[in-house]
């Protein structure tokens, strides 16, 4: 009887453990996971940002941070000279030559109508092999929305495998190189495993800046209008004649994915260039967000004009997000209470009974 009670106990103890190391587990599971993509998103930006530095000669051009204060660009940052294979990697006619093929590609696919477009994930092939150019990432930009808190790789193609680290281009679409009748149609997960991602996408408003800097240059972008389109909607995301675009698309509505959201944003002005004091500090310090500046009449009007179903989705899409985030939080807590109160009665019980015996005794 007393070694039955004994492994009763063992195995009330065992129990807890286990619920406790599950729980423990649980909670912190998508933390550490994002943590390890987010430091393999910032190892690919930072390669990128060091490529595109060397490319543009910035070995004397400043970098803001976010606290407006001016530091090394990646290149100043590495304190070496380039290799012999760097050099000829990091060739400025090679990446000429890949600008001078992104134009002549986007000419080509307006001037044919963008023939053979379908669903956005249809297109996984990369139009550019960009390894021939010194590229081996496949990333082509870094695509900055700070309304969704994103900072993201641009990878050519909508593969699986580039969905997984960040966003992409997608295919029959125009390279984010900018230029008039254009429109670089970029795809992102709504949330997955690895990061949020688009998740927020929900957050952008009408006037919004996105930014993609390029090997050549960083393009602003002011969104102008939202909208939620069905999969098959393809003249919804064409080139529209004369403009300037760029389209951010996801999957709708969170999480059951049968529509797109779809955030459409037109070339603007770049951000006025930074003033700086005696100290190197920023006096009209710009961040990697939005300007500030207030609205126009003609943005109101457009947010009056917004799509009222893509607002009410996005609502809907929020409501889960939110209920997700909470049973994220709720579960792992749950099943550490759960512990506790395993631990905690087995072990009452435990004492109980030594009172019992010391009673009978």
């Amino acid at each position: 009887m007393k070694q039955s009670q004994k492994h009763s106990r063992a195995f009330s103890y065992v129990i807890a453990v286990l619920v406790f190391l599950l729980g423990a587990l649980l909670f912190a599971y998508p933390f550490v996971n994002r943590r390890q993509t987010a430091l393999n998103a910032e190892q690919t930006l930072e390669s990128f940002r060091f490529v595109r530095s060397v490319y543009n000669d910035a070995a004397d051009a400043p970098i803001i941070n976010d606290d407006g204060v001016v530091e090394l660009t990646p290149y100043q940052k590495s304190g070496r000279s380039l290799t012999f294979a760097e050099r000829n990697n990091y060739d400025k006619t090679k990446f000429n030559e890949l600008k001078a093929a992104m134009e002549d590609y986007n000419q080509k696919i307006y001037g044919d109508h963008q023939a053979g477009l379908k669903d956005a994930w249809s297109y996984e092939e990369a139009e550019f092999d960009l390894t021939r150019y010194g590229l081996y990432e496949n990333v082509i930009a870094e695509l900055r929305v700070p309304a969704m808190d994103c900072d993201l790789p641009l990878y050519l193609g909508a593969t699986w495998d580039n969905m997984a680290w960040g966003a992409v281009q997608l295919g029959k679409t125009s390279m984010p190189i900018g230029g008039a009748n254009t429109n670089c149609v970029i795809a992102g997960h709504r949330g997955c495993t690895n990061g949020p991602y688009f998740l927020y996408i929900q957050n952008l408003t009408i006037g919004d800046k996105v930014y993609i800097d390029n090997l050549w240059e960083t393009l602003t972008y002011k969104v102008t209008d939202i909208r939620i389109i069905s999969p098959d909607d393809i003249p919804s995301i064409l080139i529209q004649e004369g403009k300037d675009m760029v389209t951010l698309i996801t999957c709708h509505p969170y999480p059951y994915n049968y529509q797109r959201y779809a955030v459409f944003c037109e070339r603007c002005e770049n951000d006025p260039p930074v003033e700086y004091d005696e100290n190197g500090i920023a006096v009209t310090a710009i961040k990697s967000g939005s300007d500030g500046s207030q609205q126009d009449g003609s943005d109101v009007q457009q947010v009056i004009q917004t799509s009222a179903a893509a607002v009410d989705g996005a609502d809907e899409s929020k409501k889960f997000i939110q209920a997700e985030t909470i049973l994220t939080y709720a579960i792992p807590a749950f099943l550490v209470l759960l512990a506790v109160v395993l631990f905690a009665l087995t072990s009452k019980r435990r004492l109980i009974k030594r009172r019992r015996k010391k009673e009978t005794e």
